[in-house]
């Protein structure tokens, strides 16, 4: 469902460049620099409220869950900035430099500003990076540095269980102790049990 009205979002914004007036306008010969030999592509959604309001929403953008990959290294960028009427240039600018610095050197740029009379003390901003670059590299090491972790930790809770079996097989039952014999000497207790016969219930031998 989240990935459905992102796209959904990320379509009516390219529609929305287009067809209303904004700020700063769009043609369709913008959007078709951006799109052509697109490859692999990214999309975000930021909306931000407040005094830093443009900020936040430029760096939601650029950290959407659908952004698997980075989005550092594209090399087209199409950004829609959408507000109410207390939009500013100032805040259109802030969004594009928040990730165009973001994104690296050397990117195709193409940004616009629309405004929406409904919305009152928000921004939102949307971004499409086409032509974004893979580190194939990169991504094994991270998925052998996972498996390393996954293995580290099997071997520390295999440790502990085992350390627990050996405590509970050679843990020590306390010693039963009467009462009676907290109240005589250690050492008249270890005599009296030394005169103790070890059998009395079998009969003396008697001459007759």
């Amino acid at each position: 469902e989240m990935t459905d009205k992102v796209l959904c979002q990320s379509v009516q914004a390219i529609a929305d460049l287009i067809t209303i007036p904004g700020l700063i306008n769009l043609d369709l010969a913008d959007v078709r620099t951006v799109a052509k030999d697109a490859g692999l592509s990214l999309v975000g959604i930021g909306t931000g409220k407040g005094k830093k309001k443009a900020a936040a929403a430029a760096k939601m953008a650029i950290s959407s869950p659908l952004l698997e990959v980075s989005i550092r290294g594209a090399k087209s960028l199409l950004i829609n900035v959408t507000g109410g009427l207390d939009m500013s240039l100032f805040e259109v600018n802030e969004i594009v430099d928040i990730i165009s610095k973001a994104v690296g050197q050397d990117t195709n740029i193409v940004f616009g500003a629309i405004i929406n009379e409904e919305m009152q003390d928000e921004i939102r901003v949307s971004v499409i990076a086409t032509k974004c670059e893979v580190n194939i590299e990169e991504e094994e090491e991270e998925k052998k540095e996972e498996e390393v972790n996954k293995k580290e930790l099997f071997k520390e809770n295999y440790k502990e269980k085992d350390n627990l079996k050996i405590e509970e097989k050679f843990k020590i039952k306390d010693q039963f102790i009467d009462d009676k014999d907290l109240e005589i000497p250690a050492f008249l207790r270890k005599k009296m049990k030394g005169n103790i016969p070890k059998d009395s219930s079998k009969p003396k031998k008697t001459l007759f």
